[in-house]
């Protein structure tokens, strides 16, 4: 029979190899995170903008519009996380804004880093180019121009999205226009809350994205917003 001092080295080697691996266990599911980052930042990254219009582009200033588009009065206007889903689906929203059907710009966000060409639409095989114009967006000198991206996939370009806080710079190239916006609302709707897309009473830009950033255990996201208003 094995002695006591034989089996207490094994028992300690046993515990010591346990803790060794909840402790490396500990670290991989703390560090996923970043290690998802980096993947799509080095192996997997965002395309790369080709082109940018010069900053002496004209600037389109909601104050300067020849003839405003009739917008709808939404008083919500997705400007909080209580924003009204009374009902709405995405069924209501299956016609096309005023923003030209095949449009597409680059997306500027300093503080974030980010120049991103932007497509139009927000299909899968879209989306896993860059982002994309949401088909029911509005022209953004008038209204309401929504942006979808990836956060978790495809080079995650809207990666640090919830960084953004009021006041903001945001600018987008479209058609041969520089649009800067300001942000004003930075905040979580529910994924089926498609009132974000709705028309505003004045021209905004809105960005969105799923949240958390890594996928939930029963794999439903929320929707990460960010609403920006024409300066």
């Amino acid at each position: 029979m094995e002695s006591d001092n034989t089996k207490t080295p094994r028992k300690r080697i046993l515990i010591s190899l346990i803790a060794v691996i909840l402790i490396l266990g500990g670290i991989t599911l703390a560090a996923f995170p970043y290690l998802q980052s980096l993947y799509y930042d080095v192996i997997d990254p965002p395309p790369v903008v080709e082109e940018v219009f010069d900053d002496n582009d004209e600037v389109t200033d909601a104050n300067n519009e020849a003839e405003p588009t009739e917008v709808v009065d939404n008083t919500n206007n997705g400007n909080s996380s209580s924003s009204s889903k009374s009902g709405t689906t995405a069924s209501t929203y299956l016609g096309q804004g005023t923003l030209p059907q095949g449009s597409t710009g680059v997306l500027e966000i300093p503080k974030l880093g980010l120049k991103l060409n932007v497509l139009y639409g927000i299909t899968d095989g879209v989306l896993r180019q860059s982002i994309g114009f949401y088909p029911q967006s509005d022209d953004p000198s008038t209204g309401n121009v929504c942006i979808a991206g990836h956060r978790n996939a495809y080079g995650s370009p809207f990666w640090h999205l919830d960084k953004l806080t009021p006041g903001d710079s945001i600018v987008l190239y479209c058609n041969n226009q520089t649009y800067k916006y300001n942000v004003s609302l930075n905040y979580i709707t529910d994924d089926r809350d498609w009132s974000i897309i709705e028309p505003t009473d004045k021209p905004a830009l809105t960005l969105t994205t799923c949240d958390p950033k890594i996928r939930p255990a029963d794999g439903k996201y929320n929707r990460l917003v960010i609403r920006a208003y024409l300066r």
